[in-house]
């Protein structure tokens, strides 16, 4: 079989290329390679590509490269720079190539990917000059700038490209590679490369958060070097929806554990002796105990919560014991709460601010932190303990106070008893309930089956702002929200799903008109319309999905409210066309019949 387009464009690339250049880090050949693992059609033969890549290239390219081809520009845990919108890649290559962006779409309709784009228009004829170090460079100068500034950042970073590094920036920029590659594979490539035990570099990277500094401490054979680093956030791990009680007994016949699903802000904290003052804020030291609070997209959120610092470090006379290894890290809610009572979710608006919280907004949000795990206490890394076993830690901890709150947990075996505790948690006005094998791991990053979520059959989505419009009713601000969901798992495109204008208070319209007007990248209508970055996630209520040849979703939203600003998440973890079609078939699941 010939050769397609791809594998001449990377031999191309690869001609006259010595080992040290590649081990230096040249952009051009990651791209040459990347270009291989796009043509190469089975898993083994991208990892094998991959691997012997890897073996060729210095430490420090090899940092850069294990991010690069994770669609990374830091580590994981950092998240220091959200991908980078098409209009403002298509406003760069504008301007580096003098096309107008009406033809550079016209392009973009004809190939489907702004990346091929970009291949396509910047065409330099000198020897490529880029290297992995230089893309580094570049990508810490765009997570430091905001706004439309970043426009100038993209530019300087696409004009030395070459047509086929061009390609790879594009694609990086927009925070995946498009070339088959799952991070499983990339820690398979490492561990290929080291000759090291695959779990191993997987338990390496699960402690130190960071894929590259894996690689590193592999090769010199140095992974039982990697300690958990605390203050550095952990991934989640994630459950799986089931639409039926009957499901949970087939897949856990042997019991589980039943907790009450809260609707709040998943969090992470991390408790330690503060040690010597470092990149800490004060504020966040109680007593000589540091505390840090953690969302799902790994931002450290502890200045909006800081009546839940001295709580959480007034555990350690009972929790921690002392010395290098103290310290814990427990997963759990934050939920606002009114004395015993867990107040709905909306409540807790007012207290997402990035801003700290003034004291009056504080007295009239009190927020609990309910804890439902335990991922480290005192040296003891316990992500591979079974869930029982977790759970008597976390019940020694005496999680007892009005701020800091244990989960309240129940060992079941039938579907009667899951069905009469799912109606309960319903009548209460909870989301819905949490159930948990009682022998499973905690698997930082995985959606389990081992988890389970059964929630109140709605279609609650979240979505991404893209646009944003002034109306009459709400001038001066901004109140009517374009929104858009993700393609797939795999592919980042978004896809238009209609407009919502309902359920914010006046204080968050205000909050999110003043970020809009940071973020826009442009203005139509003497900017009472904006485009801006795709950062602001909103979870919505939709009463119906129409289909619709109106929006690139094939669906429009009907009845639309926002239930509420998600700071907790960012664009890659917004809702997808398939988790779409599953939310439109749930409303018409087994919970509807039943209480008919």
């Amino acid at each position: 079989m010939p050769p397609n387009h791809n594998q001449r464009r990377a031999e191309s690339a690869m001609v006259d290329r010595d080992t040290d250049t590649v081990g230096q880090g040249a952009l051009i050949e990651f791209a040459a390679v990347a270009e291989w693992i796009e043509a190469a059609t089975s898993r083994s033969a991208k990892i094998a590509l991959l691997s012997r890549y890897f073996a060729q290239l210095q430490d420090d390219p090899l940092y850069y490269a294990v991010h690069y081809f994770a669609g990374q520009g830091f580590p994981q845990r950092e998240r220091r720079l959200a991908p980078i919108g098409e209009l403002t890649l298509v406003t760069a290559l504008s301007v580096l190539s003098g096309i107008e962006p009406a033809k550079l779409n016209a392009h973009l309709k004809r190939l489907g990917d702004l990346a091929e784009v970009a291949a396509l228009v910047l065409v330099r004829q000198s020897e490529p000059i880029l290297t992995l170090e230089d893309v580094a460079i570049g990508l810490e100068q765009l997570a430091k700038t905001q706004g439309r500034r970043k426009l100038s950042w993209v530019i300087r970073l696409l004009e030395p490209a070459t047509s086929l590094e061009a390609k790879y920036l594009t694609r990086l920029l927009l925070g995946d590679l498009q070339i088959g590659l799952e991070e499983a594979m990339i820690e398979a490539a490492v561990a290929q490369m080291t000759a090291q035990p695959l779990e191993q570099i997987r338990w390496g990277y699960t402690l130190l958060g960071d894929l590259g500094k894996t690689a590193l401490l592999a090769r010199h054979n140095q992974l039982t070097q990697a300690r958990m680093q605390l203050f550095q956030p952990l991934k989640f791990m994630l459950a799986s929806t089931v639409q039926d009680p009957a499901q949970v007994i087939q897949q856990l016949p042997q019991g589980f554990a039943v907790e009450t699903k809260y609707d709040g802000i998943r969090a992470q904290a991390h408790i330690a002796p503060a040690g010597k003052p470092t990149n800490w804020h004060p504020e966040t030291v109680f007593a000589g105990i540091r505390v840090a609070l953690f969302s799902r997209t790994a931002a450290d959120i502890s200045l909006s919560f800081p009546d839940l610092i001295a709580p959480l470090a007034s555990l350690a006379p009972h929790a921690l014991v002392t010395g290098e290894t103290a310290g814990l890290i427990l997963d759990g809610e934050i939920v606002p709460c009114q004395n015993d009572q867990i107040l709905p979710v909306a409540a807790l608006q007012p207290r997402l601010d990035p801003e700290s919280p003034s004291a009056d907004r504080i007295a009239s949000v009190p927020v609990a932190f309910v804890v439902y795990d335990v991922l480290y206490k005192d040296g003891a890394v316990l992500l591979n303990h079974p869930y029982s076993e977790r759970r008597r830690v976390l019940e020694s901890l005496l999680l007892e106070t009005p701020e800091v709150r244990l989960a309240a947990a129940q060992i079941l075996f039938d579907l009667e008893s899951l069905e009469q505790r799912f109606f309960q948690a319903r009548a209460q006005g909870q989301e819905g309930l949490m159930v948990k094998a009682l022998n499973s791991c905690y698997r930082p990053g995985r959606r389990s089956h081992e988890w389970l979520k059964i929630k109140r059959a709605i279609i609650t989505l979240d979505v991404v702002v893209t646009a944003a419009e002034i109306t009459p009713e709400t001038a001066p601000w901004f109140s009517n929200y374009a929104v858009a969901i993700r393609t797939s798992d795999g592919d980042p495109t978004l896809l238009q799903i209609g407009k919502v204008a309902v359920g914010l208070s006046q204080p968050e319209l205000e909050t999110l008109s003043d970020w809009i007007q940071r973020y826009t990248i442009e203005e139509f209508a003497e900017g009472m319309v904006r485009l801006v970055e795709p950062q602001i996630v909103l979870e919505i209520t939709v009463e119906q999905l129409k289909p619709s040849q109106r929006y690139k979703s094939g669906y429009d939203l009907h009845d639309a409210r926002i239930v509420r600003i998600r700071r907790d998440k960012s664009v890659n973890d917004i809702d997808t066309l398939d988790s779409l079609l599953y939310l439109v078939e749930q409303t018409q699941n087994w919970w509807d019949s039943s209480e008919g």
